[in-house]
């Protein structure tokens, strides 16, 4: 006989155990309340996604769409430890191999399944260009420090973005607890769909989320942040992230809505029946990283997941930026330096401040012989060059437009050329 479970008693299920586990919540959903609290960005971001679904469902899928092909992106991880809280390479090396099974469909679906036919690969495939001091970012803080609203609080803590028009930053720090009504939840991360304010773009996890956490029960193998790279390429957790209530859906057609996070694993076979609580009474997904539900339980992205984050990585998609135009291959988990030759040590490049205004100045240590220097915006257009014959020199940007630009500079020393690139964003 079919089991029909309802929504309503999975809510009392979860009521009468919260005492024993605290339960894991994402603040994605607030990020987002700010945008479409606010009618300008509201209007914007509605319109930049209604030209992204007309290239999604045309240019996309008639043209670009490759479903063999398996898409590299370059991360950077900025961790803000704390000194009773820190973060080892191992645990960060063992975190994009969790990643990277996420996103690969190299988690093993229960044979009973209702939806084992429906787990696909999203073919992508991450990593970090090289296990080193550049891309692994590490601020220590005194013990007990929260960063509950770090996308405003991490400029102080000396971790801008680096290079995010060409990796995805990802910030690791304690973000706290969250208690609504006197319910208990860790906050574990969040992140920003594409095609939003820049000056938040990125993805923020809880240092107790990040990696293997075997203390944890319910949150132990490292999959929040799948849940939260897939927010960042497009995909909106199930029951939705418009700011306007739940069953929203996470915009894809092989996928149910639902009315809220599941937070507890329940089994879904072609006899017990678990309800969306939308309307249609449709049964649950819930084994897709796009709920909210314990590790043990997540194992799956579908193909209409896969074909929204590839078209958000496409030729025209928001976060194409993020494929390299040249092959690369990242370091294979050895440690390395950034100081690998005298001439690397020769010129170490600044520019100040980071977010600019009117004027930036940028400054080297040490030696400035032989030093030149170009600023380019993203599109690849020159802004000013010319050559460093002090060790600052100041630039005026008042009639630049808001954005991110790269600085260039080239030095030539005993019959070697480095080059050296430092991003910087100029606000208005």
């Amino acid at each position: 006989m079919k089991i029909v479970f309802f929504t309503s008693m999975v809510t009392f299920f979860v009521l009468n155990i919260s005492q024993a586990q605290i339960f894991r919540y994402y603040k994605s959903e607030e990020l987002e309340k700010t945008f479409y609290d606010n009618v300008e960005w509201k209007q914007k971001i509605r319109e930049r996604e209604i030209e992204f679904e007309q290239y999604f469902q045309n240019e996309f899928l008639l043209f670009e769409e490759n479903i063999t092909e398996v898409k590299h992106l370059q991360v950077v991880f900025n961790i803000l430890q704390t000194e009773d809280k820190k973060v080892s390479l191992d645990n960060i090396k063992y975190q994009l191999k969790a990643l990277n099974a996420a996103f690969n469909n190299e988690i093993a679906m229960p044979e009973d399944d209702f939806y084992k036919d429906k787990a696909y690969s999203a073919g992508i495939q991450f990593c970090v260009p090289e296990f080193n001091e550049n891309f692994i970012r590490v601020v220590t803080l005194p013990k007990g420090t929260e960063l509950r609203n770090i996308f405003s609080e991490r400029g102080e803590m000396g971790l801008q973005p680096f290079e995010p028009e060409k990796y995805i930053n990802i910030w690791v720090a304690d973000l706290g607890q969250y208690n609504p009504q006197g319910q208990e939840f860790s906050i574990a991360g969040y992140a920003q769909l594409p095609m939003r304010d820049p000056l938040k773009d990125g993805i923020v996890i809880d240092i107790d989320h990040f990696g293997e956490q075997p203390n944890n029960e319910l949150y132990k193998k490292g999959y929040t942040l799948a849940h939260l790279m897939g927010i960042y390429l497009g995909i909106r957790p199930l029951w939705g992230l418009d700011g306007e209530g739940q069953c929203g859906g996470d915009g894809v057609d092989d996928t149910p809505e639902i009315n809220g996070a599941t937070l507890i694993c329940l089994p879904q076979r072609e006899d017990y029946f678990v309800a969306t609580g939308c309307f249609g009474n449709l049964r649950r997904m819930n084994k897709n990283f796009m709920d909210n539900i314990p590790d043990d339980c997540a194992a799956m992205f579908t193909l209409g997941q896969r074909r929204k984050m590839h078209a958000n990585l496409g030729k025209k998609g928001p976060r194409g930026y993020l494929i390299p135009l040249q092959p690369f291959k990242c370091n294979d988990g050895r440690s390395t330096s950034i100081v690998e030759n005298d001439v690397v040590k020769a010129s170490k490049v600044k520019v100040m401040p980071n977010l600019a205004h009117s004027q930036i100045s940028i400054n080297i240590e040490e030696s400035i012989e032989n030093i030149n220097f170009s600023i380019f915006n993203l599109s690849g257009q020159l802004m000013i060059k010319g050559v460093m014959e002090s060790p600052s020199k100041d630039i005026n940007v008042t009639e630049w437009p808001a954005g991110m630009y790269y600085l260039l500079v080239n030095q030539h020393l005993n019959k070697t050329s480095n080059v050296q690139k430092v991003t910087f964003e100029v606000i208005r």
